[in-house]
């Protein structure tokens, strides 16, 4: 389906879904009411006195956003601009993390912003299990950092890629007697796993958001 945008209001909405930023984020952004933000993404208006912050405030054309003409907001750019990561399924991390499939298909469909620039490789998961519960619960998201296994230190919550299963996992790293174990928090339901040689640390967990 086309997308519409005949007017300020369907431009302005296109843009925080595909940032996957709040209304309210916007509105903290340009110093207005979030009742103001409200307003513009759902009365199909067509101008604003705040189009301009709201371009520089969101780093997008202004002309685009004002009429409609000009750069359309990209994806992958906006997310540069504004600190947005991109939310991977594990099927895609394992095609592009492990198979080394070309990362410019990459076909991403949902973002996470964070609150800062930082690592340009970050990027989030959402837990499919309840093995971490019930710290890291199942939908869980958590935002990985990728990092090498030999810095890792113990103790540190892991996305690991278990070779000899062609399985990806989220675990946290313990060492006993001088062997590197993967552990479950749940233990009723997963044992611990032993971390191989052929095993892939695709990073660290940096931070998570848990959804109530």
């Amino acid at each position: 389906m086309k997308e519409d945008f005949s007017n300020l209001s369907s431009r302005l909405r296109f843009t925080l879904k595909t940032l996957d930023i709040s209304q309210t984020e916007l509105a903290k952004r340009i110093n207005v009411k979030p009742q103001v933000v409200q307003y513009l993404c759902s009365s199909q208006s067509h101008k604003s006195k705040f189009t301009c912050e709201i371009a520089e405030a969101l780093n997008i054309d202004f002309a685009w956003l004002a009429t409609g003409k000009g750069t359309l907001p990209n994806k992958l750019e906006l997310s540069k601009n504004n600190h947005c990561i991109p939310l991977l399924t594990f099927e895609q991390i394992r095609a592009y993390k492990i198979y080394g499939k070309n990362e410019d298909t990459l076909e991403i469909s949902n973002w996470v912003s964070i609150e800062e620039r930082s690592n340009s490789n970050l990027f989030a998961v959402e837990i499919n299990d309840r093995a971490m519960a019930p710290r890291f619960d199942l939908n869980t998201i958590i935002i990985v950092e990728p990092a090498s296994k030999d810095i890792i230190k113990q103790n540190t919550f892991i996305l690991v890629y278990l070779a000899e299963e062609d399985f990806i996992i989220f675990r946290q790293l313990i060492e006993v007697d001088n062997i590197k174990l993967l552990a479950a928090i749940n233990k009723n339901l997963h044992k611990d796993i032993l971390l191989k040689n052929e095993d892939v640390v695709l990073g660290i967990c940096k931070e998570a958001r848990w959804i109530l």
